[in-house]
């Protein structure tokens, strides 16, 4: 691993939604095997990339408090301390929170990945501002929560 959040587990609390960032890890891939890169490529929908590259992965818990199902909105936006933005909709980030339909008092683990290049401050950022969609109720279809955001420092193995 080449970089880790300094502040794990700090949960957000938005209307009936609660987000518990486990952590955030900088580090270098290797894709072993042809399986391995496809599945790379799909993840960032790519057609193309190294075998070697560097990533970010977010881990985090998104809890349901509510008694209704909600659409869970995920991580939109990452923003990066020389400020350059990663929206969800870029072919450089895949969340696997994304519009997640969570059934009333629900608790799901999810993952956000980000592939980094030089713009996103030479592939070591010094901090990362994590931001989150709104979410709905699932049949009324109602705003719940606006989203919510998260600063984190990160620090690097010598």
């Amino acid at each position: 691993m080449t970089g880790l959040g300094t502040k794990p587990d700090t949960t957000i609390q938005n209307g009936p939604l609660s987000v518990k960032f486990k952590h955030a890890e900088i580090d270098k891939v290797h894709a072993n095997t042809e399986d391995q890169l496809d599945q790379a490529l799909t993840s960032f929908n790519k057609d193309s990339m190294p075998k070697d590259y560097t990533r970010m992965k977010i881990e985090y818990v998104v809890t349901n408090h509510s008694t209704t199902t909600i659409d869970f909105g995920g991580i939109k936006q990452i923003v990066f301390s020389n400020g350059y933005q990663i929206n969800f909709d870029d072919d450089a980030m895949a969340d696997t929170g994304s519009e997640e339909e969570l059934a009333p008092h629900a608790k799901r683990v999810e993952y956000d990945l980000v592939l980094l290049s030089e713009s996103t401050t030479t592939l070591k950022p010094k901090s990362i501002k994590i931001i989150t969609d709104e979410s709905d109720d699932s049949k009324s279809l109602d705003t719940v929560s606006d989203g919510s955001s998260f600063s984190e420092s990160i620090s690097y193995q010598a």
